[in-house]
């Protein structure tokens, strides 16, 4: 349910922003969390895939709620991987065509 909310609070955070409010369901979605965080729940994260067509998680072990304190370094190499693989697929899919 938490990750609902704040899936939620990003389309609100977008509306004020101007942006339509009739996103594309198939935009990718990357939800990192911590082992230990007790407000991410395995069960709710793993029901989100049904309902998120690109959704995609990293668990990181052993750390809590307060991922940028606790493991900067390991989100920005998260975040640039995800980044990475986002641009080449696409690069693929155009060279396809």
């Amino acid at each position: 349910m938490l990750l609902y909310k704040y899936y939620g609070r990003l389309i609100n955070v977008a509306l004020a922003q101007g942006l339509p409010s009739d996103l594309r369901s198939d935009l990718p979605f990357l939800f990192i969390w911590g082992t230990k965080d007790a407000t991410a729940i395995p069960f709710v994260i793993n029901k989100s895939k049904k309902f998120i067509s690109r959704y995609q998680d990293i668990a990181l072990e052993g750390r809590g709620h307060w991922l940028m304190i606790e493991a900067k370094d390991e989100i920005i190499e998260n975040v640039v991987k995800w980044l990475e693989g986002l641009t080449s697929t696409r690069s693929q899919r155009l060279e396809k065509l």
